[in-house]
């Protein structure tokens, strides 16, 4: 469960920085917020993520909602090293309502995969939500190592 007590939702559920080799499983949650869990923010060393099976709930509001910049998506993909490297990626069973999309990065993307690493998105329930957008946004985007089963 998942409660900013001082400023009601007014951050990330989860915020997952420096990772280095660590790979992440976030697996059988749910999620209730306004904002996005964070993902694979500065220094990455090829570590390999799974998000699968959870439950985001993004119909929570806070203090800095503005229609013109969305921040209710459900999983960001932030920022690297220049020399960072991510590894495989699986994005797949889960389910988001109350989103404005399941996935959000910044555009051009700021993430480098790792030689013959690859990004799969599959089997989500997006409930209305885009599968992907620019952050803060409601353009759809998804970068070039994104593949989409």
């Amino acid at each position: 469960t998942y409660e900013n007590k001082v400023s009601a939702n007014d951050s990330n559920p989860l915020w997952f920085c420096n990772i280095g080799s660590c790979d992440v499983t976030i697996k059988n949650c749910t999620f209730k917020a306004s904002r996005p869990i964070k993902i694979v923010e500065q220094s990455v060393a090829g570590a390999n993520i799974t998000i699968t099976d959870n439950k985001f709930d993004m119909s929570l509001t806070n203090s800095a909602d503005d229609a013109s910049k969305p921040k209710n998506d459900a999983i960001m993909f932030s920022t690297m090293t220049s020399d960072s490297t991510l590894g495989d990626v699986v994005i797949s069973g889960n389910e988001v309502t109350g989103a404005n999309a399941l996935l959000t990065f910044f555009s051009p993307s700021q993430i480098t995969m790792a030689e013959g690493a690859t990004f799969t998105v599959s089997g989500n329930t997006l409930n209305g939500a885009q599968l992907s957008v620019e952050w803060k946004t409601t353009t759809a985007y998804k970068p070039d190592f994104v593949t989409v089963k």
